[in-house]
């Protein structure tokens, strides 16, 4: 919700995970006159994007394991200390929904080539704005650790029809999420909760 983009808020009550539709682009003109001519705007994601995702050989490894097409049919995910307001932090549930049936190329460091990983959970969250659209198609990027939220992360996987059947609880401390980017929470999650945070 928002009021004349002064006030923008985000209602995370029962809310679902995995949903795509919830995905955004902006950028702003400063002064911007119709004049015939065109202007380059480059569109960026309000949103950190956090996804939780396994190798392809431990996903077809516990395939294997569970003899089903489909370990895990649905996932939720609990962040915690997201810095909603310069000033309070919040939990924020995802709750339990079916996976997007969808892989996701990751460069890890020391790779020449990027690998494929089978997505395990996807949201979006909207940290403070630390840094805003500048001038004509010019965005202001920053690298800086203060333009961070570190969180809490607490994924829970589930099998069977309908998500009945919970096998899989992980917490992982000290994520960092920021505006526009992803962070990618990865490694073999079904068969040996070994993880990385990209």
């Amino acid at each position: 919700t928002f009021d004349k983009l002064t006030d923008i808020n985000v209602e995370y009550d029962d809310v679902l995970s995995n949903k795509e539709d919830r995905d955004a682009f902006f950028n702003a003109l400063d002064d911007f006159k119709a004049s015939g001519s065109e202007h380059t705007v480059v569109l960026r994601r309000p949103f950190a994007q956090l996804n939780i995702a396994t190798t392809i050989k431990d996903w077809e490894d516990a395939k294997a394991v569970t003899k089903t097409d489909k370990p895990v049919t649905a996932s939720a995910v609990k962040v915690s200390s997201l810095a909603a307001t310069a000033t309070t932090p919040v939990t924020v549930e995802f709750k339990a929904n079916e996976l997007i049936d969808e892989t996701i190329s990751i460069k890890r460091a020391g790779e020449e080539n990027p690998s494929e990983y089978k997505l395990l959970a996807m949201n979006y969250l909207l940290p403070v704005v630390t840094k805003a659209p500048n001038g004509v198609g010019n965005y202001q990027e920053s690298t800086l650790d203060t333009d961070k939220d570190v969180v809490e992360v607490e994924f829970t996987l589930y099998k069977g029809e309908n998500g009945a059947e919970q096998i899989i609880n992980v917490k992982v401390p000290s994520t960092p999420v920021q505006r526009n980017y992803r962070t990618n929470i990865i490694g073999d999650l079904l068969t040996g909760e070994v993880f990385d945070i990209i």
